[in-house]
């Protein structure tokens, strides 16, 4: 049965091991900031506030809320320094892996996901399948665009 999938990347001036503490830090909600936002170019009118809560940390794994509005959901981090990367697995058979490799003389930033699995992810691969890969997308551009201002790169 089908998921939902997306590949995404792009690059940035920066050191890979700076790219990837930015990526490991979720103390701060970056879906709030104006960088988030002018890369995401969500519409004002749509955007609902955001908070973020890390409810434990044991060792490289975190578990984490997001709420936006009234919803949210959780999701479990697993960081891994050796590969730079980050796994993220939530509900809804959501899973996504960041990775910062060194391209050139800067980094290669990309996501590799996929959401939905068994009936449910067939149904949305039919029904929203490429509103889910486009509003994944924007996600990621607007992390993108925060991990450039927070490290001052372009």
């Amino acid at each position: 049965m089908g998921r939902v999938t997306w590949r995404f990347s792009d690059t940035v001036r920066a050191r890979p091991d700076d790219v990837y503490a930015w990526m490991a830090d979720f103390a701060a909600d970056d879906h709030a900031t104006e960088a988030f936002k002018r890369g995401a170019a969500y519409p004002e009118k749509k955007w609902k506030p955001s908070k973020r809560t890390v409810v434990s940390r044991e060792g490289n794994v975190l578990r984490i809320k997001d709420e936006w509005g009234r919803g949210g959901f959780e999701t479990t981090a697993t960081l891994d320094a050796a590969t730079r990367s980050v796994r993220i697995v939530g509900g809804l058979g959501y899973e996504a892996t960041w990775r910062a490799t060194p391209e050139g003389d800067g980094t290669r930033i990309e996501v590799d996901g996929k959401m939905g699995r068994g009936l449910l992810g067939s149904l949305m691969k039919l029904v929203a399948g490429r509103s889910t890969r486009e509003g994944m997308e924007k996600d990621f551009r607007g992390h993108v665009e925060d991990l450039r201002e927070s490290l001052g790169r372009k």
